[in-house]
C-alpha cells in the first residue's frame, strides 16, 4: 500500500481501509464509497449483521437478479476463496452500462459481520488498475470480534 494513502475507519463496524488522498469517502448506511473523482472508479465496502451462510450463495443469488437487468452482463469468475483468512467468494463480471464496466466483488464472513469489498471501473481500465485494487485489498483490516 503506498504511504501517501489516507486511513479510514468505519464508525459502525470498525473496519480499517486505506484510500489515495484524492479519493472521496461517502458512507452511507452499511455501505462506504472510496472514489475517484476523475475516473468514476470507485471500491465499495459493504457490510451486514450478522451475515448470511455463504458468501458464494450471496452471490449466486444476487447475479440472478443483476443478468436479468444487465442484457449485457457477462460472469468472468463465480468461485470461492478465502480473504485475510476468512472464508468467501468472489465474483467477477463486465456489463454496459454507457460503457462497458468491469467489476469484482469479494465476500467474505468475519463471524459477526459478511462483507463485501466491490471494485468497479470501465473494461478499458480493469487491467491497469489492478495494483490499485490489491491495494485497497491489503489494507482492508476486518473489525475484531
Amino acid at each position: 500500500m503506498p504511504s501517501t494513502w489516507v486511513r479510514y475507519t468505519d464508525p459502525q463496524t470498525g473496519f480499517v481501509l486505506a484510500h489515495p488522498p484524492a479519493w472521496t469517502v461517502v458512507a452511507d448506511g452499511s455501505r462506504t464509497d472510496v472514489r475517484d473523482p476523475v475516473s468514476g472508479t470507485y471500491l465499495r465496502v459493504d457490510h451486514r449483521e450478522p451475515p448470511g451462510p455463504s458468501a458464494i450463495g450471496a452471490w449466486q443469488d444476487q447475479e440472478k437478479s443483476f443478468k436479468a437487468q444487465y442484457a449485457g452482463y457477462r460472469r468472468l469468475q463465480l468461485a470461492a476463496t478465502t480473504f485475510d483468512g476468512f472464508p468467501g467468494a468472489l465474483w467477477e463480471f463486465t456489463y454496459p452500462a454507457g460503457s462497458l464496466l468491469h467489476a469484482a466483488d469479494l465476500g467474505f464472513i468475519t463471524g459477526r459481520y459478511g462483507f463485501a469489498l466491490y471494485f468497479q471501473t470501465t473494461d478499458s481500465n480493469w487491467q491497469r488498475l489492478q495494483p490499485l485494487f490489491e491495494s485497497f485489498k491489503q489494507s482492508f483490516k476486518a473489525p475484531k470480534g
